[in-house]
Formats: C-alpha cells, structure tokens, sequence
C-alpha cells in the first residue's frame, strides 16, 4: 500500500477497529450455524480420531480414511483442551476467521484499508464459508491454507530469497496433506505463479526454481492423489448446468436447508456476470486471480468429472468462494482512484451495516435449521428407549463409532482397539491387505483389535459384520442401520423386529 492510499484512507487503528467489527459478525454467524446438530458421518471420522495418538491418527487415516493426515493431526492438537462436539468444531470456525484476516491482509497490501475491509466483510458475510464453518472437516482450512500461499507466493516472486522460498514449500507441504483435492487449490496458486512470473520478466526469481517448484508440489500430491484415485469416493456428480448453479451460486448463500433451486441460480447468474466483467475489464492482476483460482478450477473439476471419473463436489471447490471478494475488491480499488477514497469510507459504513442486518435477518433460520444426519437424536432415543441396557448392535464401523461417541462420551476409546476381531472388514480388499501385512506388522501398526464391545449406561455397544453371539441376541438387543434398511419388512440381522424409529441417515430398530 502506497502512501498516498495510506493518506486518504483509513488510519491503521480505525481499519483494525473496522476488522474487529468484521470479526465480531463472522464469529457471531459460524458459532449460531454450529449450533443445529450433532456431527453426521464424515465429521465423525476426525472426531473419532482424536481419542488416538498422533502415530496411530496416521494409521487409522491410511487403514479408514481417503484423505491425508495433516487435517487430523492439526485437530488431533486442537482437541487437547477438550473433545466436545462444540469446542471442536470452533477448529473450523476459527480457520474461516483466519480466511477473514488473510483477505483483509491480502487486499490491505495490495490496495489499501478500505478495499481490505470491504472484502474481509465480503467473506465473513460468504454463505459457503459460513457452512463449511459449521462442519468438522477441513473445507475452512484448506480455503485458509490457499490465501496464504497465493500471499507468500505472490511476495516470493516479487522479492525472490531463500527464506520465502522456504515457506512456499512448507505451506505447500502443509496443503497437499489436507486433502485429497487439494492439488485443485495447489494447481490454481501454481497456474497463478507460473502466470505471474510470465508478466513479470525479467523477475528476481529464475526459471529453474519455478519448475523445481511445480515438480516440489507434484511429488507432494502424487501419495495422495494415488490413494484417492484407488479408493471410491461417494456423493460426487457428473456437472449438469443445474449442479454447477447450485455450487456457485452456494459460493454466496451457503448451501443451508431452506435456500431454493432458484435463489442458487440467480446467485449463479448473477456470478457469471461478476466473473465475465472482471476477466474483460479487470486488470492484469485481477484477471490473473479470477482465472487461476476461479475459472480454471471449474473448468478443471468439470472435464474431469465428464472424462475421467466424477469428483464434482460443492465442497470440492469450496476454497475458490473466497477469491472473488478478493478479485472484486482489488478492482473496485482499481476503478474508484485515489481521489474518491472518502466515498469509500461512507460505502465502507453502509455495507457492513447492510450485511449485518443481512447475516442476521435473513440467515438466521437457515443457520439453525437441522441439516446433518442425526446420530445425537438416535442415541437419545436409544439411552430413553433402553432402561434395561439390553445390548446395542452396530455393525458398521462409523456409525458404530457415532454411538458410542454419543451414548458413551467423546473419549470412548480407540478405534482401532475396539473392532471385529474375526471380519474386520467386509471389503475383499483389506483382507487381502491384512493377511499380506501379517499378524506382527498388524500388531506393530496397532491394528489387532482388543475388544469388540464398548461399555455404555445405555447397554453394551457390539461393533463388526460378524453376528453377536446367541446368547446376547437372545436376550433382544438395538439394531443400528442406516437408510437402506428402511425398506426391509425384517431389518434385524437375528431375532425379529418388533419396532423401528427412522432418524436423518439413521435408522434404529428394537430385536427380540
């Protein structure tokens, strides 16, 4: 930021005041939207691995998981002050914050205070940051991790040296270990380095050390693009125009209950309007952010999908949101000039007052509006329905570990520790992989169970495909399916089914 900016804009104590603000709505959202559930089943994984230590958080992410660890170590810190659902979903809230205060920096030095604040206040008022806010995954990290690495790498190539350098690479190292998509937010900062670097020649840093960059973040990826690419991945999309609407238009109002097909697609159109008029009249380094962390990324994921194997996911692209209040505020710097900076201050005023009154009249309901899958509500009814603490039978190994998180307590032990000692899996798979690693390297890696049952007040919790023993099925017992058992007369793997309550995603039936 220049002098002259620095002068007609905001003092440095009234734009922190300002961020402060900023930070005070942003925190007030994403703590009312973490407030509807409990935590449905991929947010269960993390939640589950916390109660490990961080060697056997590493196992148990290779043995369950087709993600890298680096998320769950991360987590696995951040749960040494508690393992409540609430304390640790303020993880995520406290990234989305991070993203606030990157953009606010970002912006900051390359325009000025206002610009930054404007776009700070744009991301705290982003529907998508504000759902990913609310999930245990690592959606509001990975958005974090990707505004400063384009930061570092942007002053990288402006100054070149060996320290900042180094942090590219940690930080790349730090990304590729969040995600098994990351190499989308890593290939958008590369594009945009690699751009960049063009623009600027002759530039400080030289061409070789930009290609052993881009090998440096290919070695990276490969263990985890190799690994994701073996394993299925659910819930993904072949793009239909209507797919695409619902993501980008869910950039800015979140992809929460109650926000409506159309809604999305106005927001979608409205969007693609933004996105063109940048990329014909931005400038240079506007063009350049819009087209590597914005364009590209859905052009990318869209091919990919339609070609090789679906991976279209709203979350799959949920770090690009953040770039456009970026993009949108370096060029409302760019097109507004120094000599209009005091019309600035007053639009300043008025769009925050305007997005509070937005983020809390209109998202209100959606924020508190239930959303996720309901293992809290079924292990209520079980604790409620259960007087006699007849058995829980819970063959599937999330859901199993759902329960017992919610009718034992967050710290209900081990997760590998606590498995099927004779089908520890019903994929064909891992059993070839468990005969092969043998019973010493399985003892060695922690994965020979040493229970199958976790203790409870509500009863006895039975996990694993292989059929608890007659005699504790005599005596009845809980079956804990999910949906596709809502369609069976006779859901109860043994006995009959005398009774069945249907939660969200959850299914829980009475066996005698």
């Amino acid at each position: 930021m220049n002098a002259a900016s620095a002068s007609i804009g905001l003092s440095k104590s009234r734009s922190l005041a300002g961020l402060a603000v900023v930070l005070a709505v942003a925190t007030a959202l994403r703590w009312q939207a973490t407030q509807s559930d409990g935590l449905w089943m991929d947010e269960i994984f993390g939640a589950s691995y916390v109660n490990l230590n961080p060697w056997e958080v590493v196992v148990a992410v290779l043995r369950f998981d087709i993600h890298p660890p680096g998320y769950y170590l991360q987590l696995k810190a951040w749960s040494v002050l508690g393992r409540s659902d609430q304390w640790l979903l303020l993880n995520s809230v406290a990234w989305s914050l991070g993203s606030v205060v990157a953009v606010y920096l970002g912006v900051s030095r390359r325009a000025d205070r206002i610009a930054g604040l404007l776009a700070a206040a744009c991301v705290a008022l982003l529907g998508s940051e504000i759902f990913f806010a609310s999930e245990l995954r690592m959606y509001a990290m990975l958005s974090c991790m990707a505004l400063v690495l384009w930061q570092v790498v942007d002053a990288w190539l402006d100054k070149g040296g060996k320290a900042l350098c180094l942090w590219v690479l940690s930080l790349l190292l730090v990304l590729s270990l969040l995600h098994s998509v990351a190499f989308l937010a890593i290939g958008s900062v590369l594009a945009f380095a690699w751009l960049t670097w063009w623009q600027r020649r002759p530039s400080v840093v030289s061409l070789r050390a930009m290609v052993c960059l881009t090998v440096a973040a290919g070695l990276l990826l490969m263990p985890w693009l190799a690994n994701a690419f073996v394993r299925s991945v659910s819930h993904t999309a072949v793009p239909s125009a209507q797919v695409m609407a619902g993501t980008v238009g869910g950039w800015w109002l979140g992809y929460f209950p109650g926000v409506t097909p159309l809604q999305l697609s106005v927001a979608a159109l409205v969007s693609l309007v933004v996105i063109l008029a940048l990329m014909l009249s931005g400038t240079r380094q506007v063009r350049a952010l819009v087209l590597c962390f914005v364009v590209a990324p859905l052009v990318l994921v869209a091919a990919v999908s339609m070609l090789v194997r679906p991976i279209w996911l709203d979350r799959t692209l949920a770090y690009a949101a953040v770039f456009l209040p970026v993009a949108l505020a370096l060029q409302w710097h760019a097109w507004s000039g120094g000599g209009s900076r005091q019309w600035g201050v007053g639009l300043l005023v008025l769009a925050m007052q305007g997005t509070v009154l937005f983020g809390f009249i209109h998202l209100a309901e959606g924020l508190q509006t239930s959303r996720k899958m309901q293992f809290r509500e079924a292990a209520a009814y079980i604790a409620e329905h259960n007087p006699s603490r007849l058995p829980v039978y819970v063959p599937s190994n999330v859901r199993f570990w759902a329960m017992a998180r919610y009718l034992q307590g967050p710290a209900w032990g081990s997760l590998l520790a606590i498995q099927d000692p004779v089908r520890a899996d019903d994929s064909d798979t891992w059993r070839r992989v468990y005969a092969r690693l043998g019973s010493d390297l399985l003892d060695r890696l922690h994965l020979v169970p040493s229970a199958r049952t976790v203790e409870s007040p509500s009863g006895a919790l039975w996990i694993g495909p292989t059929p608890l023993p007659p005699d504790v099925a005599a005596k009845g017992f809980f079956f804990v399916g999910d949906m596709r058992d809502r369609d069976r007369t006779q859901a109860c793997p043994q006995g009959t089914e005398v009774a069945r309550t249907a939660f969200v995603g959850v299914m829980v039936f009475e066996c005698r």
